[in-house]
């Protein structure tokens, strides 16, 4: 489930929650909702997409020892409709991502605690990756659903030693560039 309490993060700030407010530490005028499920993320929602300010921001996440020792996800949302959002995310460790299910999640729940969607009502939440059903409780659980798209077919094989052998025996050629076309027409 979601949590809220950023103390458990740690984030080192001067609420024991934050939802939709600016948080001084990042040096950002955006409001932020700030969410663990159960990794830690940051959910702002915006009317369109900086990927440069979302990258300074993810950054400045990554060099923040003192405030926030173990760093976080950010993420830009934007809304698509009553019940869609699209969600651009700067993952920990990684940079920009094409897909981050925990950030759907967290954006998906942000949006219903800040009233941006209800409770227990299906979204589809969209990204660079594709897209799933999202439903968050009120009770801080948030369901995903969404496909899979099958790449290849094979078998891994690990010895005593470590030694690893991989074999592909079938690679789904027209399902993975289906599959591309989908997401590409997402934006």
């Amino acid at each position: 489930p979601v949590d809220l309490a950023v103390a458990h993060w740690p984030m080192l700030t001067d609420s024991a929650r934050v939802v939709d407010a600016v948080i001084p530490e990042l040096g950002s005028a955006r409001a932020f909702t700030a969410v663990a499920i159960p990794n830690p993320h940051l959910v702002s929602f915006v009317e369109a997409i900086d990927e440069c300010e979302l990258v300074a921001l993810g950054e400045r996440c990554e060099a923040a020892p003192a405030w926030l020792p173990n760093r976080a996800n950010v993420s830009f949302v934007e809304l698509r409709g009553a019940d869609a959002l699209f969600v651009r995310t700067f993952e920990r460790g990684v940079g920009l991502t094409d897909s981050c299910g925990s950030a759907m999640a967290a954006s998906t729940y942000a949006a219903c605690l800040t009233g941006r969607l209800a409770f227990g009502t299906q979204a589809t939440v969209f990204n660079r990756g594709g897209l799933v059903l999202a439903e968050a409780g009120a009770d801080g659980m948030v369901r995903l659903s969404g496909n899979a798209t099958y790449d290849y077919a094979g078998s891994v094989e690990i010895d005593a030693a470590g030694a690893v052998s991989v074999e592909i025996k079938e690679t789904f050629v027209a399902e993975s560039a289906a599959w591309r076309g989908a997401v590409a027409a997402i934006g």
